[in-house]
């Protein structure tokens, strides 16, 4: 992209974004004005449709944040966010990476603590959906790697696995917030427990699991590229009695996994 194009292009989004920082007279208005065009009717157009485009983008990405602050509330915080952040790459996927870190600082927002959590989760959710799904590994390959070599093996996740944790039981709020839920349900909220879940593309479909404390310091080794002997006295320190080998199996068979080296 050219200098001239990327400051133009830099120029209309700033342009189209004015109106909600301020009155002010912009330099794209003296572009459009020596052409003499009917300058503030014809901008408003882009105002309006890039702000909607915008806020329909993070709806999309975001709906159980939408549906626990209603539309109203969300079409004002995501406002307020477009303000602040505007699409850094011309994927339009990627708008909205810093919001969960936006909503946390909202101060309207403060009533529900666990909002910035359910929007961390659903961008984790969003992106795992973008990655391509893979074929579970077979665990007869580990069979072929020598008991010495095995110990300096290094498992891999998929690249669409997501760690989480949290304060909040985010996995049945997100449930509690589906079109085909109960709405009556009530979710009881215990600070004095923590969370854990995985999020990763099976197939074609995004799950969201949730994991033991010991779950989800195995995998958090394996995204650290921990070689498997260190793995395994992580997590005998974490719980002698813990069946390592199911656990493996059951990563790998899920795709959790994807592959291993040495």
């Amino acid at each position: 992209m050219s200098e001239s194009l990327y400051t133009l292009q830099s120029e209309f989004f700033e342009h189209c974004t004015l109106a909600l920082r301020s009155n002010k007279e912009h330099c794209l208005d003296k572009l459009i004005r020596s052409r003499q065009l009917p300058i503030n009717a014809l901008l408003n157009i882009y105002q309006h449709s890039t702000l909607g485009n915008l806020t329909q983008v993070l709806a999309l990405t975001f709906p159980v944040v939408e549906k626990l602050v209603g539309e109203a509330f969300f079409q004002a915080m995501a406002r307020e966010y477009i303000k602040i952040y505007r699409p850094n790459t011309a994927n339009i996927d990627n708008y909205g990476d810093n919001f969960s870190m936006f909503i946390a600082d909202f101060s309207p927002a403060k009533a529900l603590p666990y909002l910035a959590d359910v929007a961390k989760l659903e961008w984790l959710y969003h992106q795992s959906s973008l990655c391509a799904a893979i074929t579970p590994m077979k665990t007869s390959l580990l069979t072929e790697v020598s008991d010495k070599a095995a110990l300096t093996m290094i498992f891999h996740l998929a690249s669409s696995v997501q760690l989480l944790h949290s304060a909040y039981p985010l996995l049945s709020i997100w449930h509690a917030n589906q079109a085909s839920s109960n709405q009556g349900e009530i979710i009881e909220i215990d600070n004095d427990q923590q969370h854990y879940l995985a999020v990763f593309k099976r197939a074609r479909a995004v799950e969201i699991v949730r994991l033991s404390g010991a779950e989800y310091k195995l995998l958090s080794g394996m995204h650290q590229k921990m070689p498997l002997e260190q793995l395994i006295d992580m997590m005998l320190g974490v719980d002698r009695d813990i069946n390592l080998d199911a656990l493996m199996n059951r990563f790998m068979g899920s795709g959790v996994i994807s592959h291993f080296t040495v």
